[in-house]
């Protein structure tokens, strides 16, 4: 497992959700277990989109306020060679 590897379709099976999320793993199992069982009258796809940005840009306002603020020198978190995958809220709707 490299984690500069995107995941793949194999992966989702393995997925261990956080606590605090472990409700929406079982809302999306309970989805696809429907959808799989009434095939011809519900179609059903769970998306990991990353994180989502657009509208309300309230996970990456601080950051877009530096940034409208001129700041040099924008803080990141750790070493900054992490890569958060980001998608617009228009582009995950299409």
């Amino acid at each position: 497992d490299t984690p500069d590897m995107p995941f793949i379709e194999t992966d989702f099976r393995k997925r261990k959700p956080h606590p605090n999320y472990k409700m929406h793993y079982d809302v999306e199992n309970e989805v696809i277990g429907i959808a799989r069982k009434y095939r011809s009258q519900i179609r059903a796809i769970v998306i990991g989109s990353g994180v989502t940005y657009g509208g309300r840009e309230d996970v990456l306002f601080y950051w877009f306020e530096k940034a409208w603020e001129c700041e040099k020198l924008l803080p990141i978190l750790g070493r900054g060679g992490n890569a958060v995958p980001l998608i617009n809220v228009q582009d995950l709707a299409q």
